[in-house]
């Protein structure tokens, strides 16, 4: 492919030289992700340890991020997620074992 022939192909903040989007408060110490069911949104959970500890959900297409949950957890796993909400783990730094279990509901403005 010619860059020339492609002219410039945009999909909202995306374009042929800006294929990367990373941010400081969810792309550190990422502990899982999920994809939403037939959206392009993903859920992004991090650390304490070296990250914020938080549960984001974010807009690939317009790169925006939203916190769902600051968590302050050494660890938090995603369970399970559907359209409407993502199930997470938490654990803290001393016990293996999750230490409890949270459902955590998408905004309105984001679901289906």
């Amino acid at each position: 492919m010619f860059y020339s022939e492609l002219g410039v192909p945009r999909v909202e903040k995306w374009t042929l030289t800006r294929r990367f989007w990373q941010s400081e408060k969810w792309g550190t110490d990422v502990q899982s992700i999920a994809w939403m069911p037939n959206r392009n949104f993903l859920v992004v959970a991090t650390s304490e340890m070296y990250g914020t500890g938080a549960v984001y959900l974010l807009d690939l297409e317009k790169q925006t991020a939203i916190t769902l949950a600051e968590l302050q957890a050494c660890e938090s796993q995603i369970q399970s997620i559907s359209e409407h909400a993502v199930s997470v783990a938490v654990s803290d730094c001393e016990h293996t074992t999750p230490s409890k279990m949270l459902v955590l509901p998408f905004p309105s403005t984001v679901r289906k």
